[in-house]
């Protein structure tokens, strides 16, 4: 069900690749070739959640969901920079970590606390846009099990 709501995205930047084409039938590596799109971009800026702390890198979730048409470009084009070089900037790869009390517990106890890692919010963004693009790809090509697939409701949901 993920794959198929977010794939929306992906299937739309597909059909314009046929058509700049000029062909019927795109290769599902014409996708991965593609750059990202200001369109892919703002997809998963919008799956961003609000009020939720930045990690090293300190850029909020609001910062990208209020940058102009400018900023995304600049982003989108230094997302497909990273994407063509495979070089992921060294903040993408720490986190904060962050000790969170337990509903009800001792705050004296180490026990009583579990860790919440902050990621950077850019990378979070990239994430989303390959994820989008290697969902599209399985459901695309059946390569899901059949438990990964939405199977859509069961007679008794359907008949009510």
């Amino acid at each position: 069900m993920y794959a198929r709501q977010k794939s929306k995205t992906i299937k739309r930047e597909y059909k314009n690749l046929k058509q700049k084409n000029g062909s019927t039938k795109a290769t599902t590596e014409d996708i991965f070739d593609a750059p990202i799109s200001d369109c892919a971009l703002q997809t998963a800026i919008k799956q961003l959640k609000n009020r939720k702390s930045p990690g090293e890198d300190q850029i909020h979730a609001g910062f990208l969901k209020h940058a102009g048409k400018e900023a995304r470009n600049s982003i989108c084009t230094w997302f497909q920079k990273i994407w063509e070089t495979a070089v992921v900037p060294s903040l993408w790869k720490k986190a904060t970590v962050v000790p969170m009390l337990k509903a009800n517990k001792d705050p004296t106890s180490t026990a009583s606390y579990r860790p919440i890692s902050l990621t950077s919010t850019m990378g979070k963004t990239m994430e989303r846009i390959i994820n989008t693009r290697l969902n599209w790809l399985l459901e695309t090509n059946n390569i899901t099990a059949n438990e990964q697939q939405d199977s859509g409701p069961t007679d008794q949901q359907a008949s009510t």
